[in-house]
């Protein structure tokens, strides 16, 4: 007769290090937060007489994450009339999770004509009321840089 064979990993005893697994990785000062939606509501705005130089047909919005550079999100929505609905959202890993937004505005040739940028600002979440003042909403301006931007005189 051979050795006899003791099954340590018996289904209650696996439930119970399961457990004692998920308790050490969620709970105490150490763990992780837990990721929330955040958004950004953006308010563009066009330095000095710029607004209405050249037709607009897309925006696109990146926003980056400070503490690592990631982009979280690069999207470009199509201008219909003189609106455009963006819905941004992100994943916000952190209570204090930072992030760097540049907006573009592309012309119908495919020029970027319009840029503005936001850095070190925080997401809108449930739990918080975050940017520039208290609706969450970021004011963007927007700087020229299409043909003839650094033109000193006509």
């Amino acid at each position: 007769m051979g050795p006899k064979v003791i099954n340590w990993v018996t289904p209650p005893s696996l439930i119970a290090l399961l457990g004692l697994v998920f308790l050490t990785c969620t709970d105490g000062p150490a763990a992780p937060e837990m990721a929330l939606e955040g958004r950004f509501s953006l308010n563009p705005s066009f330095a000095g007489s710029a607004a209405g130089l050249v037709d607009i047909d897309s925006v696109r919005v990146e926003i980056s994450r400070v503490s690592d550079d990631t982009l979280v999100l690069d999207t470009t929505a199509t201008v219909s009339g003189d609106t455009v609905d963006l819905s941004l959202t992100v994943l916000v890993l952190t209570q204090g999770d930072r992030f760097n937004v540049r907006m573009s505005l592309i012309s119908p040739t495919g020029e970027v004509v319009f840029v503005g940028f936001l850095e070190n600002v925080q997401a809108s979440t449930s739990s918080s009321s975050s940017g520039s003042d208290s609706t969450g909403v970021l004011d963007l301006p927007l700087e020229y840089t299409g043909t003839g931007a650094g033109a000193v005189a006509v």
